[in-house]
C-alpha cells in the first residue's frame, strides 16, 4: 500500500508538470502510461518524445486519463495540487471527494444501454444475461445524443442503444464485440480512428445524407486543427471518403449538429 501511494504521488507530481510543457525526461513514467491509454482508447491526451517538450493536447481527456490511472477523481491542476498536499486520508477525502480513492473504478465495469420506450439502464457484468437476445445495436458516442431518445427512435430502426462516451470501458467493448453495431459518432479524426480500430462481429458507420452541406456550413475548423496530428496514412474503405472531405474542408463535424432541428432538419 505504501509503495502504491508513492507511485501515485510520483505520477501526480509528473502530471502537475504538464501545465508547463516539461521535457520528456521529467515525465517518462506518466508518458508511458499515457501512450498505453491512447493506444487503447484513441483518446489523444499528450504528445512528445525523447529530447522534446511534452505538449498537452486535450485537457479534459488528460484529466479523464489521470483519474483512471491514479483512481482518484481529478479535473484540474489545482485538484492535483490539493491531492499532493493532503497528508491524511481525511484530507484526501476533502481534497478530492474520494473516500476510497476508487470513485471512478465501479463504473469501469458497467454498460449503459437503453431500449426503445425505456429509460437508460446501467448493467453490470452479472446482468448481461438480460441482454442475450440483443444482437443489433446503435453505439452512440455523445451523451446529449444518447439521451435524446426522440431523435434516436425516429431515425434508427435498431431497438437498442449503447452509450460509448469518449472511451468505452472493457465491459462495453466486450459486449459490442459479438454484435452488429451501427456507430453514431462524431465525424472527426479521433472518432474515425476509433471506429477503424473497434472490433465487433460487424460494423457500419452512420453518415447523414446531407453530410457535405452540414460539414460546409457547421463544421468546426478549430477542432480539425487540434486533431490534425492524429491523421493516419491509411484508413478503411468506409472512412476514407469522410476523412478526405474533412481534409478538403479543414473542418470536422460533431454529431449534435445532425439532430439540431435548426441545422439538420
Amino acid at each position: 500500500m505504501a509503495k502504491e501511494k508513492l507511485q501515485r504521488k510520483s505520477l501526480l507530481r509528473q502530471a502537475l508538470k504538464l501545465r508547463d510543457n516539461p521535457p520528456f525526461g521529467e515525465v517518462k513514467a506518466l508518458m508511458a502510461l499515457a501512450r498505453e491509454y491512447q493506444a487503447e482508447t484513441n483518446d489523444y491526451v499528450v504528445r512528445g518524445g525523447r529530447g522534446e517538450r511534452v505538449q498537452l493536447l486535450d485537457e479534459d481527456a488528460f484529466f479523464r486519463f489521470l483519474s483512471e490511472t491514479v483512481q482518484m477523481p481529478l479535473d484540474s491542476f489545482e485538484a492535483i495540487e490539493r491531492a499532493l498536499q493532503a497528508q491524511t486520508r481525511a484530507e484526501n477525502i476533502a481534497a478530492t471527494g474520494d473516500s476510497k480513492s476508487s470513485a471512478v473504478a465501479p463504473f469501469a465495469k458497467t454498460l449503459l444501454l437503453r431500449r426503445t420506450e425505456e429509460l437508460p439502464i446501467l448493467y453490470r457484468e452479472q446482468d448481461l444475461d438480460q441482454l442475450a437476445e440483443i444482437h443489433r445495436v446503435v453505439a452512440v458516442e455523445n451523451a446529449e445524443s444518447f439521451l435524446d431518445f426522440e431523435t434516436l427512435d425516429r431515425h434508427f430502426d435498431t431497438r437498442a442503444f449503447v452509450y460509448l462516451g469518449g472511451q468505452p470501458n472493457a465491459l462495453t467493448r466486450d459486449f459490442l464485440a459479438s454484435k452488429e453495431v451501427l456507430f453514431f459518432i462524431d465525424w472527426d479524426i479521433v472518432s474515425l480512428n476509433f471506429y477503424d480500430d473497434f472490433s465487433c462481429e460487424s460494423k457500419s458507420l452512420f453518415v447523414p445524407k446531407n453530410f457535405d452541406g452540414l460539414l460546409k456550413r457547421y463544421g468546426n475548423g478549430a477542432l480539425f486543427l487540434k486533431q490534425r496530428y492524429a491523421l493516419r496514412e491509411s484508413y478503411s474503405p468506409e472512412t476514407v471518403p469522410i476523412i478526405d472531405k474533412l481534409k478538403a474542408q479543414a473542418k470536422v463535424l460533431e454529431q449534435e449538429i445532425w439532430h439540431d432541428p435548426s441545422a439538420a432538419h
